[in-house]
């Protein structure tokens, strides 16, 4: 399984004045796209083919709207895979802590022991991504505030994300920060792909894409932000790392039942960490090599 990434430099870039975030000083990569429906099942038969204690498999994700990865069981094992015709659709009916065990198995050299135990997407204070002790309530996350200062994969920060997304250097000569992750400041056509480079799979009164109504990761292929991500707008809502309040994490970019308004950079919307919704996925970030 691999995941593409793009790397996210000019390093002084000043925050958005408007949100006050999207001001990262260092260099880091995000993934091109988010994360489907294959790379999260090539995890799940690494990680959860005996069991599944963390609920890491969703059964809307066979049976929900949007959802797209079935399991069988065979010989007291599960096999998980997409259903026909969702292998590149974003997965979705994740929790940020599904989300944050993901970059735990990424982090660890993605091992195939088909448990889910430490070393696979169990951390802690010293290893891994992200210290999953803490997660024992799914709604008392104040101490789950970031990854750990060693994470080689991690879920986007707010800053990250939306640095990713909108900020464009060459944006009026000085740089600045789009409205749109489509390097616009006018909302994008919600028509199905390819479109052209101000296209997004979200609602504008009618579906843009036909069904299954989510898009293979990158269809609109002449739509990306300046750094090259595609699908920051639309499609699937994004979790990200960073906490709003003590109990729910920012979600980001809208999605296909979403007007328009969710796209933008404006837009301001939360979940609590452990809601596994039919419309909302992920994509990761790295460090820079």
């Amino acid at each position: 399984m691999d995941i593409e990434f793009v790397l996210v430099d000019n390093t002084e870039n000043p925050a958005d004045p408007i949100t006050n975030s999207g001001k990262v000083d260092y260099i880091f990569q995000i993934g091109k796209y988010q994360i489907t429906n294959t790379q999260y099942a090539d995890f799940l038969n690494a990680v959860a083919a005996y069991s599944d204690p963390y609920n890491l498999y969703n059964v809307n994700m066979e049976r929900g709207l949007f959802g797209g990865i079935k399991r069988t069981k065979k010989d007291s094992c599960y096999f998980y895979e997409p259903l026909e015709g969702y292998c590149d659709l974003p997965v979705v009916y994740v929790s940020w802590f599904d989300a944050a065990r993901f970059c735990n198995w990424l982090h660890f050299g993605k091992p195939k022991l088909g448990e889910s135990i430490l070393g696979t997407t169990e951390g802690n204070s010293e290893i891994g991504a992200y210290n999953t002790s803490l997660f024992s309530d799914g709604r008392e996350i104040q101490e789950v505030k970031a990854h750990n200062p060693e994470a080689k994969y991690w879920i986007p920060t707010l800053d990250e994300w939306n640095k990713a997304a909108y900020f464009d250097p060459s944006k009026n000569g000085s740089g600045g920060y789009w409205l749109y992750p489509t390097r616009s400041d006018t909302k994008p056509q919600a028509i199905a792909p390819p479109g052209d480079q101000f296209s997004a799979n979200y609602y504008d009164f009618k579906w843009a894409a036909p069904e299954l109504y989510l898009t293979p990761v990158g269809s609109y292929k002449y739509a990306t932000s300046y750094y090259g991500t595609y699908d920051q707008g639309g499609n699937v809502w994004e979790w990200v790392e960073t906490l709003r309040g003590n109990h729910h994490r920012w979600v980001r970019g809208g999605g296909a039942t979403t007007f328009d308004h969710a796209l933008s950079r404006l837009n301001v919307d939360s979940e609590y960490s452990d809601h596994k919704l039919y419309i909302f996925g992920f994509r990761v970030a790295k460090n820079a090599e």
